[in-house]
This record gives C-alpha cells, structure tokens and sequence, in this order.
C-alpha cells in the first residue's frame, strides 16, 4: 500500500500529511527563507520525503521520477535561491 499511495501525491496518510502539503509547507519554508538569509548560507537537515520536495523546488521531475528519486543517508545537497 505504501508505494501505491507514494504515487498518489494527494494521498493524506492517517494522522499526516499528504505530498503536496509537504510541498506546499515546504515551498513556503524555501520562499521565506529567500526573504529572510537573503545573501546567506542556510544548512536545512531533514528526511528523504522532504529532501525529494526540496529537490522538486529547484528542478523540474516528472512523477515518475519523483517516485523515484532516492538520496542516500547523510548526503550534502547544495541548491542556490
């Protein structure tokens, strides 16, 4: 059911969120923070949904390579705002 519902990017899971608030919360964060550390360095640590969400923010993905777009664990990801 996991992967099913890892596909379905409208999918709230029982006491969740589903992809696109992740993405909707997360777009906010990355467009406050533009405002905010204009002209800084900012170091975001988080989990491999919401690296994928950030991921998306910067560059274009299609759902199927959303779905499948893996970092693995403790991996540096530098993007620019």
């Amino acid at each position: 059911d996991f992967l099913a519902n890892k596909r379905c990017f409208a999918y709230k899971y029982p006491g969740g969120e589903s992809m696109m608030q992740v993405a909707y919360r997360v777009y906010g964060l990355l467009e406050e923070i533009k405002v905010k550390y204009a002209g800084k360095k900012v170091l975001l640590i988080c989990h491999g949904g919401v690296c994928r969400v950030l991921h998306t923010y910067f560059q274009d993905m299609t759902n199927e390579e959303f779905f499948n777009y893996n970092l693995d664990n403790a991996v540096l990801q530098e993007y620019e705002l």
